[in-house]
């Protein structure tokens, strides 16, 4: 009869056999070894590897914005002007320019030089037919009429018109004295008025005003003169520009009236 195996007693160890290193045992406490250092080693080693990860980005970026920045202030004027491309055909002009400021002679020199053409033409027909016999003030309503028709007018016919007239408007008690002379060219029509205003100015008559006598077309001319005389009397002499020159003369409201009314 066999005898039962004796139970462990408490607080006793039993004996756990120890593995004698085999032959090949020394070769793997190696391989151990080297195994814990290479861990040792892997945690003692710093994340360089890491930080290089983002470090290089930075760096380039950080080198970009500043070739950028060199660019942006380059082009803001920080940088020389390039030299202007030479242009053979502003060259050649501005060539012939400085010849002209040498001479003094321009383009429009030239044009100024030059007189414009007279496009004044003379207009034919009979003057006393253009001379008004009748003349109305629609403002005052006043009518000065032609007394005793026209005669001829020796000053006008002596300085070469073809046919000249002078006659006496009146509105009942004012008189003024109109003289109208008609010439073949416009360079005598304008002689003779020159003349007129001449000898008005010789016997002491002053220019108080003259400029266009249609101010709506800018066509004619008209001379105001004031003779100084008592009462002082107003002289207008006026030119059509087409071949006819006349005088008003005498009291400076009436002569005012009809001269702005004439059809002449």
């Amino acid at each position: 009869m066999s005898t039962p195996p004796e139970p462990p007693q408490p607080g006793r160890q039993e004996d756990v056999p120890s593995e004698s290193p085999s032959e090949d045992g020394a070769p793997d406490a190696q391989q151990d070894a080297a195994g814990a250092d290479r861990q040792d080693d892997a945690a003692a080693e710093p994340e360089e590897p890491r930080r290089r990860a983002w470090v290089l980005p930075v760096i380039a970026v950080v080198a970009i914005l500043a070739v950028v920045a060199a660019i942006v202030v380059a082009t803001r004027g920080g940088g020389t002007d390039p030299e202007p491309t030479a242009n053979p055909a502003t060259e050649e002009t501005g060539a012939e320019e400085t010849g002209a400021e040498e001479t003094g002679e321009t383009a429009s020199d030239e044009a100024t030089t030059e007189p414009a053409e007279d496009e004044r033409e003379v207009a034919r027909g009979d003057l006393e037919g253009r001379v008004d016999q009748t003349v109305i003030d629609p403002e005052t309503e006043t009518s000065f009429e032609l007394q005793d028709g026209w005669s001829e007018n020796a000053d006008g016919t002596q300085a070469g018109a073809r046919q000249a007239i002078e006659g006496v408007y009146t509105d009942g008690d004012q008189e003024l004295r109109i003289t109208a002379a008609a010439f073949e060219t416009i360079e005598e029509h304008d002689t003779y008025a020159d003349e007129l205003v001449s000898r008005l100015q010789a016997d002491g008559a002053e220019v108080t005003d003259e400029g266009p006598a249609n101010e709506a077309t800018g066509t004619g001319y008209s001379w105001v003169l004031e003779t100084g005389e008592d009462p002082a009397d107003t002289v207008v002499v006026w030119r059509t520009d087409d071949g006819v020159v006349l005088s008003l003369a005498g009291p400076r409201d009436a002569v005012e009236q009809v001269y702005r009314n004439m059809s002449i």
